[in-house]
């Protein structure tokens, strides 16, 4: 094992260190603790990040930020090696990914360091300045002296503020809108979720309702344990593959690292209340599976799966929603996320929230600079194609040069 980074940095009464990984159990221990007092997001959990270490086998670096009394920051930066256009190779550290188009098929979003939540987001711009000032600190190999790129994947819309160090230039990779359900506030209007819809959803949602309870009595059911929520992602899956094999593309359950993943994620999970499976039904007939991840009071609404049928009138992703939604709102969650990425779905039943960066700060050179300007180039051009096509586009989405996103 490699001996820990010596070299630091203290800004603001925080110590910089980047270490090699920790025995496991001490990172879990740390890790939870210094989760309780962050405001993190299910992808930032250790649920999230604990299988995702666990199922990649991987040991990566791990950045601590020390304060005075206590550890107030904490990340994990997986080395790389990425190709670029001009077939060179940069040293890179990532941000809980690897860099891999099929271990980052999880779509991480909400990502970014754990911080404590009494130390302010400048923590991430001093971390990020620890790690591209300090020669020492990537320590990739014995001839390498500095980080020539750090890519932060999923990050909320903040990161753009804070993604910041001397000599670097911040690159936007993509940007993709997010959607969310304030239950909140729904609560204290004392009218319910769908009263809050436009005219023309609510009136979608009720002749779907109808259509459907010609069928039977319409049931949402949330797996009660590990088991059944099993045999719930067995069936979303079916109907997630057959969706996707009729448009000529793949679903992500091709890759065996993605199955894998999820399979762990409920076995560990489902138990402490943190990931539920959700079927509906309409009498003895499939409306469709839903996904979601809990955490503290926040439903991510991660994967959904519904049959779609020849009538355009019913609605299973919109009556599936709303009834998950209610059942929510009624539980006491705050906020119900449909996360980033568009879908009509997501625009009539939310209302726009974060957007969603992949970021990479790069030491500025000339492959990198081409590079760069052939991204902006692409971008313009699919902005004037979608401008001119029928199709209704989310904000704008194209491949970073680590993964191929579908």
């Amino acid at each position: 094992m490699d001996e820990a980074i010596i070299d630091r940095r203290q800004t603001d009464q925080i110590v910089f260190t980047l270490e090699p990984m920790w025995p496991l159990s001490e990172l879990h221990a740390r890790w939870r603790e210094l989760e309780n007092r962050a405001e993190a997001s299910f992808f930032q959990s250790w649920d999230w990040i604990g299988c995702w270490i666990a199922e990649a086998q991987i040991a990566p670096r791990v950045l601590v930020g020390r304060g005075a009394k206590d550890i107030v920051a904490l990340g994990l930066l997986q080395p790389s090696r990425p190709h670029h256009l001009s077939l060179k190779r940069t040293d890179a550290l990532l941000l809980h990914h690897l860099g891999e188009k099929e271990k980052d098929a999880l779509t991480i979003v909400y990502n970014g360091f754990l911080i404590d939540r009494d130390v302010s987001l400048q923590a991430v711009q001093k971390a990020i300045d620890f790690l591209f000032i300090h020669k020492s600190a990537p320590a990739f190999h014995k001839n390498n002296h500095r980080l020539d790129e750090l890519y932060l994947r999923g990050v909320p819309q903040q990161y753009e503020q804070y993604a910041h160090a001397p000599g670097t230039r911040q690159v936007l990779l993509s940007r993709n809108r997010s959607w969310k359900v304030d239950l909140d506030d729904i609560r204290t209007s004392n009218r319910g979720y769908i009263e809050h819809l436009s005219a023309n959803t609510r009136y979608q949602i009720r002749r779907a309702i109808r259509l459907y309870k010609l069928r039977g009595k319409i049931v949402a059911k949330r797996a009660g344990n590990v088991d059944e929520a099993l045999g719930y992602y067995d069936a979303l899956k079916e109907v997630s593959t057959e969706y996707w094999a009729r448009r000529g593309r793949t679903s992500s359950f091709a890759y065996p690292f993605f199955e894998r993943f999820h399979r762990r994620l409920i076995y560990d999970c489902v138990p402490r209340g943190t990931v539920e499976l959700m079927r509906v039904t309409a009498g003895s007939q499939l409306i469709g599976y839903l996904y979601n991840f809990t955490h503290k009071g926040w439903i991510y609404a991660y994967q959904c799966a519904f049959v779609f049928e020849a009538d355009p009138k019913y609605k299973p992703g919109l009556v599936a929603h709303a009834l998950c939604i209610e059942q929510h709102l009624r539980e006491g969650a705050k906020i119900y996320d449909f996360l980033a990425g568009y879908s009509r779905y997501k625009t009539n039943l939310g209302m726009p929230g974060l957007d969603m960066l992949d970021i990479v700060l790069q030491r500025p050179g000339l492959s990198l600079t081409v590079e760069n300007y052939l991204r902006r180039a692409k971008r313009a051009l699919w902005r004037a194609i979608a401008k001119r096509s029928t199709f209704e586009p989310g904000l704008d989405t194209f491949t970073s040069p680590l993964t191929t996103t579908q």
